[in-house]
């Protein structure tokens, strides 16, 4: 069975100093005023064990003054693990503050650990739990993951004061984010400490995890392919790649023919005009090819203007049409439901029934007449169409009017080149080669913008392919190992339902004997507290069911074999404003746990105030904390 017991805890610095007493088996009761360092005791402690302490990190607002302004300071710590004794030593104030040093008493061998992973494989944490045989855990949250540590165990661990009671554990240090304060960061702790946790069931668990984070992100991914590109979008459902790739083909034979025919072409005129009438006809076609383009584009802008001219008239005629309607409404009162729509005379007509007597659903009745809000929206809606509609109309104007002036440009240069080229050759029949020419490399430059178009298909239908197989696989994996996942969660959850009721039997006899309140106690699936069925509000009690749920842990862990190293850390628990008497039954019911069990290798290390010590006849302390705990050097 796994046993932490801590032996002594020291401090040395250059202006203070401090050094414990021996700690041993049972219950350590250390007592001091407040303001003495009774928190200070246990957050050495903690500091020691790898934790986080607040106060003694300089970039906090507020700060162990005495600590922070020490040089040369460490905590020392003996510790008894599993019968075998270690020293632990960490500094203050430097970057070696991440470190802690173990030595082996007996070998008097010695190693250094890292705290944070970072890129370090094997830490502090670890190493610890290596020697306490608790099994370290990767846990996965979305697509963050880490690994359990023993500073997420001593959450139920050390009661700390500055801890909201309401809560069973959270951070000793006070941190807390989504992934380390998540329910299922918090049930896991619960788990390790009691039911030796299967490492077969967690990895099963935390693969699953990885799996369902890869096949959300690639199911994005297969989305984003067909939704974000508009050409695959339309060609989606029609044709695969390999399809694609043969009208590919097709494309890039045809247009290959037409280049070989081209180039036949432009040998012949070669051969047959020297090169200032090649060059005077090259730029004939290409200022044609600019024409036909400039061309082509003024009669799709003409056309279009055109169906905005017409669809200008419409909105107009349609606009007047909801201006007369209003004006009727509004005015006149013509269309309502209580008047004759013949002679618009005013009837006195019964509710439920139509003006001609007959029965109706008034609701629905009431439906076949706009109001006057009704009327406006819709004006309104048209009146914003008909000035995205003249929008578009000047729009169109000014692109033809460019299109025409580059045009007028385009032709003056053609004339220029004909002239040039008529005053050099007469009509021969190389111009009908040029003729062809021009015709062939439309086609060329048609074929090459289908080409390019197919090509950006093809790749990305290829690319849909291979991500929607790798989906795929991933599916079929994830539910192989979601059936074979049951067996172990099958185990685990047996295993948890004997550990609830287990420690649901020992919370509620440490509850009842000490809140006369209090009827019933049980955790629930959560491993959270039920109290009288969750009818129990009286918030004086947040101190019994947070101290009495560590408590029984530690009971567990005497009388099972469990995890948990049978070790308590309890800071100041008055803090929270329990009464004397309260405070009273409570420290009575440890004191019977601690003289049950007196044989038994546990430990609890709990700091109070020295005023309350004068309420508990049998429990006396084996330290008091006369003035300030850290002693000053000179002294």
């Amino acid at each position: 069975m796994n046993k932490f017991m801590l032996r002594k805890i020291n401090y040395y610095g250059q202006n203070y100093y401090f050094e414990s007493p021996q700690f041993t088996n049972g219950l350590n009761l250390i007592t001091g005023d407040n303001g003495s360092g009774k928190s200070t005791l246990s957050d050495l402690i903690y500091y020691s064990l790898g934790g986080t302490v607040k106060q003694f990190n300089p970039k906090e607002s507020e700060v162990h003054k005495q600590i922070i302004d020490d040089k040369n300071n460490f905590v020392e710590c003996y510790v008894d693990i599993n019968n075998v004794s270690y020293k632990f030593v960490r500094k203050f104030n430097s970057d070696e503050s991440n470190i802690i040093i173990v030595e082996n008493i007996k070998t008097q061998q010695s190693d250094s650990y890292y705290l944070n992973r970072n890129s370090e494989k094997f830490i502090f944490s670890d190493w610890l739990l290596d020697k306490l045989e608790i099994p370290k855990l990767k846990l996965y949250q979305g697509s963050k993951s880490f690994i359990l540590g023993f500073n997420h165990l001593m959450r139920l661990l050390y009661h700390h004061q500055l801890s909201d009671s309401y809560y069973i554990h959270k951070q000793p240090d006070g941190k807390s984010n989504y992934i380390n304060d998540s329910l299922d960061i918090r049930k896991t702790i619960f788990e390790v400490l009691t039911s030796n946790a299967s490492i077969e069931y967690y990895d099963s668990i935390n693969k699953l995890k990885v799996l369902e984070y890869k096949i959300l992100s690639k199911k994005n991914l297969v989305d984003a392919i067909i939704t974000t590109n508009r050409e695959i979008n339309k060609e989606f459902g029609k044709s695969n790649s390999k399809f694609v790739q043969q009208e590919l083909d097709e494309l890039t034979a045809q247009k290959n023919a037409y280049e070989e025919m081209l180039e036949s072409y432009e040998i012949r005129i070669r051969k047959n005009y020297d090169e200032d009438i090649e060059n005077i006809k090259i730029g004939i076609l290409k200022t044609q090819e600019k024409i036909n383009k400039n061309q082509d584009s003024l009669n799709i802008l003409t056309k279009e203007l055109d169906e905005f001219y017409t669809l200008h008239k419409v909105q107009q005629t349609e606009i007047k049409n909801i201006e007369r309607i209003i004006l009727s409404s509004e005015y006149l009162g013509i269309f309502t439901p209580d008047k004759c729509p013949i002679c618009s005379k005013e009837i006195d007509r019964k509710i439920g029934k139509c003006i001609c007597g007959t029965n109706l659903d008034e609701r629905v009745y009431q439906n076949f007449f706009y109001t006057q809000k009704d009327h406006n929206n819709i004006l309104s809606t048209k009146k914003v169409a008909i000035r995205t509609t003249e929008d578009a109309i000047r729009f169109n104007k000014n692109e033809i009017l460019n299109i025409e002036e580059r045009l007028n440009s385009l032709n003056k240069i053609m004339s220029i080149k004909r002239k040039e080229l008529l005053k050099l050759v007469s009509n021969t029949p190389e111009e009908q080669l040029f003729s062809k020419i021009r015709s062939l490399n439309k086609s060329i430059l048609e074929l090459e913008k289908k080409i390019e178009s197919k090509r950006v298909i093809l790749d990305m239908l290829r690319k849909y392919e291979l991500e929607y197989k790798a989906l795929k696989e991933l599916e079929e994996k994830y539910n192989d190992l979601f059936l074979s996942n049951k067996t172990h969660e099958t185990k685990h959850q047996a295993k948890m339902q004997k550990i609830i009721r287990l420690f649901s039997e020992v919370y509620q006899s440490f509850l009842i004997n000490t809140d006369k309140e209090i009827i019933n106690a049980k955790i629930d699936s959560d491993y959270l507290p039920i109290i009288n069925e969750g009818y129990y509000k009286n918030t004086a009690s947040k101190v019994h069911r947070r101290l009495f749920y560590y408590m029984s842990l530690l009971k567990l862990s005497i009388s099972g074999d469990i995890p948990h190293p049978k070790f308590m850390l309890v800071d100041t628990p008055q803090n929270f404003g329990i009464d004397a008497e309260a405070l009273k039954i409570i420290f009575t019911e440890i004191e019977k746990f601690c003289i049950e069990y007196y044989k038994e290798d546990f430990q609890i290390i709990l700091t109070i105030k020295s005023d309350f010590v004068n309420h508990l006849e049998d429990i006396n302390p084996i330290y008091n904390i006369d003035d300030k705990l850290l002693i000053p050097t000179n002294e």
